[in-house]
């Protein structure tokens, strides 16, 4: 005899688990949770298991390890080669755009160009070498006409100026 068989049919089964559950849920209601169960009869061994059967081949360990931080959205890269140009958007434009290409050729982008950096107020980017023309403008019909890159990084665009400096 099993101490888990409480309906005495030989065999341990859901319906025996739920009476022990029963029987522990009123044991708990009395206040007597927690309290040691010294039960009639002996002690009997678990029956042994067998170990499980792998059919499937283990799957291969991830290659890179899982991160949790989230990843930022893919967005145009910045070219560390080239001219960093600034724009002074006296006209309050929401957001700039730059579109540049060399002499002879269309731009690497389609029109109106990549959306410029913001940073501490400023707006800028950095024209790939060998681009020697560009364009400011706000993607809602306002631009620049068709300015010369300068020769050294750093200068600003004053569009209200029509000037570099």
């Amino acid at each position: 005899m099993h101490l888990a068989d409480v309906n005495g049919d030989t065999n341990v089964s859901i319906k025996d688990a739920t009476c022990i559950q029963k029987y522990a849920a009123l044991l708990e209601h009395n206040s007597k949770a927690g309290e040691a169960y010294k039960g009639s009869g002996t002690a009997t061994e678990a029956p042994a298991t067998q170990a499980p059967v792998v059919t499937e081949a283990p799957t291969e360990a991830p290659t890179e390890a899982p991160t949790d931080a989230p990843t930022e959205p893919e967005t145009d890269p910045v070219v560390e080669n080239g001219t960093r140009v600034y724009f002074d958007n006296a006209q309050n434009w929401d957001t700039p755009y730059i579109y540049f290409w060399a002499e002879g050729s269309e731009g690497p982008n389609k029109w109106p160009g990549v959306t410029m950096e913001q940073s501490d107020g400023k707006w800028s980017y950095v024209i790939p070498e060998g681009m020697n023309h560009c364009i400011f403008n706000n993607n809602a019909g306002a631009q620049t006409g068709n300015l010369d890159v300068p020769q050294s990084s750093g200068m600003t665009y004053h569009i209200n100026e029509n000037s570099w400096s």
